[in-house]
Protein backbone atom coordinates (compact mmCIF):
# COMPACT_ATOMS: atom_id res chain seq x y z
CA UNK A 1 0.00 0.00 0.00
CA UNK A 2 3.09 2.24 0.83
CA UNK A 3 4.55 1.61 -2.57
CA UNK A 4 0.84 2.02 -4.73
CA UNK A 5 0.37 5.81 -2.63
CA UNK A 6 4.43 6.66 -3.56
CA UNK A 7 3.68 5.81 -7.07
CA UNK A 8 0.40 7.33 -7.19
CA UNK A 9 2.40 10.37 -5.71
CA UNK A 10 5.23 10.63 -8.10
CA UNK A 11 2.37 10.26 -10.96
CA UNK A 12 0.70 13.01 -10.08
CA UNK A 13 3.82 15.06 -9.56
CA UNK A 14 4.46 14.48 -13.14
CA UNK A 15 1.24 14.95 -14.31
CA UNK A 16 1.06 18.25 -12.50
CA UNK A 17 4.64 19.43 -14.28
CA UNK A 18 3.46 18.59 -17.42
CA UNK A 19 0.41 20.37 -17.27
CA UNK A 20 2.17 23.41 -15.90
CA UNK A 21 4.71 23.01 -18.96
CA UNK A 22 1.78 23.04 -21.08
CA UNK A 23 0.14 26.29 -19.94
CA UNK A 24 3.39 28.02 -20.27
CA UNK A 25 3.68 26.95 -23.68
CA UNK A 26 0.11 28.54 -24.46
CA UNK A 27 1.26 31.39 -22.79
CA UNK A 28 3.93 32.07 -24.76
CA UNK A 29 2.70 30.99 -27.99
CA UNK A 30 -0.48 33.82 -27.57
CA UNK A 31 2.40 36.35 -27.31
CA UNK A 32 3.89 35.24 -30.53
CA UNK A 33 7.01 32.61 -29.67
CA UNK A 34 6.68 29.91 -31.69
CA UNK A 35 3.09 29.42 -31.80
CA UNK A 36 2.75 26.54 -34.21
CA UNK A 37 5.88 24.73 -32.71
CA UNK A 38 4.67 25.11 -28.76
CA UNK A 39 0.99 24.52 -29.90
CA UNK A 40 2.33 21.08 -30.86
CA UNK A 41 4.05 20.70 -27.92
CA UNK A 42 1.26 21.72 -26.08
CA UNK A 43 -0.86 18.85 -27.79
CA UNK A 44 1.63 16.43 -27.04
CA UNK A 45 2.08 16.63 -23.39
CA UNK A 46 -1.75 16.43 -23.90
CA UNK A 47 -2.33 13.35 -25.56
CA UNK A 48 0.69 11.50 -23.31
CA UNK A 49 -1.27 12.84 -20.45
CA UNK A 50 -4.05 10.80 -21.54
CA UNK A 51 -2.86 7.85 -22.92
CA UNK A 52 -0.80 7.42 -19.79
CA UNK A 53 -4.22 7.79 -17.73
CA UNK A 54 -5.79 5.08 -20.17
CA UNK A 55 -2.43 2.24 -19.28
CA UNK A 56 -3.18 2.85 -15.62
CA UNK A 57 -6.69 1.96 -16.25
CA UNK A 58 -6.20 -1.18 -17.71
CA UNK A 59 -3.55 -1.58 -14.88
CA UNK A 60 -5.14 -0.90 -11.38
CA UNK A 61 -9.11 -1.93 -12.93
CA UNK A 62 -10.63 -5.07 -11.89
CA UNK A 63 -13.79 -5.31 -13.24
CA UNK A 64 -13.33 -5.73 -17.23
CA UNK A 65 -16.80 -3.79 -18.39
CA UNK A 66 -15.63 -0.42 -16.57
CA UNK A 67 -11.82 -1.17 -17.60
CA UNK A 68 -13.06 -1.46 -21.42
CA UNK A 69 -15.53 1.86 -21.01
CA UNK A 70 -12.77 3.81 -19.57
CA UNK A 71 -10.15 2.81 -22.00
CA UNK A 72 -12.52 3.29 -24.44
CA UNK A 73 -12.97 7.13 -23.03
CA UNK A 74 -9.12 7.65 -23.58
CA UNK A 75 -9.01 6.68 -26.89
CA UNK A 76 -11.91 8.93 -27.84
CA UNK A 77 -10.64 11.71 -25.74
CA UNK A 78 -7.19 11.10 -28.14
CA UNK A 79 -8.87 11.36 -30.92
CA UNK A 80 -10.08 14.80 -30.35
CA UNK A 81 -7.26 16.00 -29.51
CA UNK A 82 -5.42 14.79 -32.75
CA UNK A 83 -8.38 16.62 -34.90
CA UNK A 84 -8.05 19.52 -32.94
CA UNK A 85 -4.26 19.85 -33.32
CA UNK A 86 -5.00 18.69 -36.86
CA UNK A 87 -6.80 21.60 -37.33
CA UNK A 88 -5.72 24.35 -35.83
CA UNK A 89 -1.73 23.71 -36.05
CA UNK A 90 -1.22 21.55 -39.31
CA UNK A 91 -3.20 22.34 -42.18
CA UNK A 92 -2.04 24.96 -44.18
CA UNK A 93 -3.99 28.70 -44.79
CA UNK A 94 -4.50 27.67 -48.57
CA UNK A 95 -5.66 24.00 -47.45
CA UNK A 96 -9.28 23.66 -49.36
CA UNK A 97 -12.51 24.49 -47.68
CA UNK A 98 -13.31 21.06 -47.93
CA UNK A 99 -10.65 19.72 -45.26
CA UNK A 100 -11.63 22.34 -42.62
CA UNK A 101 -15.35 20.88 -42.94
CA UNK A 102 -14.63 17.74 -42.81
CA UNK A 103 -12.49 17.87 -39.47
CA UNK A 104 -15.30 19.93 -38.23
CA UNK A 105 -17.63 17.75 -38.49
CA UNK A 106 -15.73 15.30 -37.47
CA UNK A 107 -15.39 16.32 -33.88
CA UNK A 108 -19.17 15.23 -33.61
CA UNK A 109 -17.55 11.83 -33.67
CA UNK A 110 -16.00 12.20 -30.14
CA UNK A 111 -18.96 14.63 -28.70
CA UNK A 112 -21.20 11.74 -29.60
CA UNK A 113 -19.32 9.11 -28.01
CA UNK A 114 -17.77 10.54 -24.79
CA UNK A 115 -21.64 10.87 -22.74
CA UNK A 116 -22.24 7.70 -24.04
CA UNK A 117 -19.12 5.95 -22.92
CA UNK A 118 -19.22 7.59 -19.60
CA UNK A 119 -23.08 7.17 -19.01
CA UNK A 120 -21.91 3.12 -19.39
CA UNK A 121 -18.97 3.14 -16.95
CA UNK A 122 -20.99 5.03 -14.53
CA UNK A 123 -23.51 2.48 -14.40
CA UNK A 124 -21.47 -0.10 -14.37
CA UNK A 125 -19.66 0.81 -11.19
CA UNK A 126 -20.17 -0.97 -7.94
CA UNK A 127 -21.23 -4.20 -9.69
CA UNK A 128 -19.88 -7.77 -10.18
CA UNK A 129 -17.24 -8.90 -12.79
CA UNK A 130 -19.85 -10.76 -14.79
CA UNK A 131 -21.73 -7.82 -15.08
CA UNK A 132 -22.64 -6.57 -18.66
CA UNK A 133 -24.26 -3.32 -19.76
CA UNK A 134 -28.20 -4.05 -20.46
CA UNK A 135 -29.69 -3.90 -23.84
CA UNK A 136 -32.05 -0.79 -23.55
CA UNK A 137 -28.92 1.11 -22.46
CA UNK A 138 -26.69 -0.48 -25.29
CA UNK A 139 -29.40 0.45 -27.87
CA UNK A 140 -28.12 4.01 -27.20
CA UNK A 141 -25.31 3.55 -29.52
CA UNK A 142 -28.57 3.74 -32.46
CA UNK A 143 -29.46 7.75 -31.98
CA UNK A 144 -25.34 7.69 -31.89
CA UNK A 145 -24.83 6.83 -35.30
CA UNK A 146 -27.80 7.76 -36.75
CA UNK A 147 -26.79 11.20 -35.45
CA UNK A 148 -23.34 11.14 -36.77
CA UNK A 149 -25.06 9.94 -40.01
CA UNK A 150 -27.11 12.96 -40.14
CA UNK A 151 -24.26 14.94 -39.67
CA UNK A 152 -22.41 13.40 -42.35
CA UNK A 153 -25.95 13.71 -44.99
CA UNK A 154 -25.86 17.35 -43.79
CA UNK A 155 -22.79 17.86 -45.13
CA UNK A 156 -23.18 16.55 -48.58
CA UNK A 157 -26.16 18.75 -48.63
CA UNK A 158 -24.45 21.73 -47.70
CA UNK A 159 -21.99 20.73 -50.73
CA UNK A 160 -24.59 20.74 -52.82
CA UNK A 161 -26.93 23.50 -51.84
CA UNK A 162 -26.51 26.74 -50.84
CA UNK A 163 -22.76 26.82 -49.18
CA UNK A 164 -21.71 27.06 -45.81
CA UNK A 165 -22.43 29.86 -43.81
CA UNK A 166 -19.49 31.57 -44.88
CA UNK A 167 -19.99 31.58 -48.67
CA UNK A 168 -23.37 33.05 -47.92
CA UNK A 169 -21.79 35.94 -46.01
CA UNK A 170 -19.48 36.56 -48.96
CA UNK A 171 -21.97 36.82 -51.12
CA UNK A 172 -24.03 39.04 -49.42
CA UNK A 173 -21.57 41.21 -48.90
CA UNK A 174 -20.52 41.04 -52.77
CA UNK A 175 -24.33 42.07 -53.69
CA UNK A 176 -23.72 44.92 -51.15
CA UNK A 177 -20.48 46.21 -52.56
CA UNK A 178 -22.21 45.79 -56.33
CA UNK A 179 -25.26 47.66 -54.87
CA UNK A 180 -23.38 50.56 -53.73
CA UNK A 181 -21.08 50.87 -56.74
CA UNK A 182 -24.36 51.11 -58.45
CA UNK A 183 -25.57 53.89 -56.23
CA UNK A 184 -22.25 55.65 -56.62
CA UNK A 185 -22.35 55.74 -60.34
CA UNK A 186 -25.95 56.55 -60.87
CA UNK A 187 -24.89 59.49 -58.83
CA UNK A 188 -21.98 60.56 -60.62
CA UNK A 189 -24.09 60.35 -63.68
CA UNK A 190 -26.66 62.46 -62.27
CA UNK A 191 -29.75 59.58 -61.96
CA UNK A 192 -30.17 59.48 -58.17
CA UNK A 193 -31.85 63.01 -57.49
CA UNK A 194 -33.74 64.12 -54.56
CA UNK A 195 -37.76 63.13 -54.66
CA UNK A 196 -38.40 66.60 -54.14
CA UNK A 197 -36.30 67.42 -57.38
CA UNK A 198 -37.58 67.35 -60.62
CA UNK A 199 -35.49 66.20 -63.66
CA UNK A 200 -35.65 68.66 -66.24
CA UNK A 201 -35.19 66.63 -68.62
CA UNK A 202 -38.59 65.08 -68.12
CA UNK A 203 -40.64 67.95 -68.41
Amino acid sequence: MTKLNKQGKQAAIIAAVLIALAVTCRMLGNNGFYPKTLGLVRSGIYIFLIVAWGVLIDRRIIQTQIRRYMIGISGVMVFWFLLRTWKHHLIPAEAPPDVTRYIWYAFYIPMLMLPVLALFATVSLGKPEQYRTPLPLRLLWIPTVLLTGGLRGGFRDRRVGVGSHDEVRVRQDRSRCLSHRRKCSDYRAGRLLHPYHRDPHKD
